[in-house]
């Protein structure tokens, strides 16, 4: 487990388990179905800010909109393959399910811009 070290991180990993919880919640989300998981963490590294265009200006990825895609891909790609049930075949369902489970913005109505800390 990795440290927390801002509120902006926690709110980022607090979002990041809701959206996970939403899913469960509403039937899209089966731990032995390496598709769930692969749009679950799609929709989780997307919805959260943690590839929210900030954070790639700030990791020095300047094509904004194609970084912050391959920053979700990267980023379920790893989530996935920590499932030893997915272990080498994340890849191809996160590749599969990329364009629609990019697109899903649920529960939010559209796409969500993270702007930071709340509570600033």
């Amino acid at each position: 487990q990795s440290k927390v070290t801002s509120l902006d991180q926690v709110e980022r990993s607090v979002k990041h388990e809701l959206i996970h919880a939403y899913d469960d919640s509403r039937g899209y989300l089966e731990g032995q179905d390496c598709y769930h998981q692969a749009c679950s963490e799609i929709r989780a590294a997307r919805l959260s800010g943690d590839c929210g265009v900030g954070r790639e200006l700030n990791n020095g990825n300047f094509g904004i909109f194609s970084s912050a895609l391959k920053c979700v891909e990267k980023r379920a790609i790893l989530a996935v393959d920590n499932n030893p049930i997915c272990k080498g075949f994340s890849e191809r369902a996160v590749e599969r399910l990329l364009s629609k489970c990019y697109a899903d913005y649920a529960p939010y109505t559209a796409p969500v811009a993270y702007s930071g800390n709340f509570g600033k």
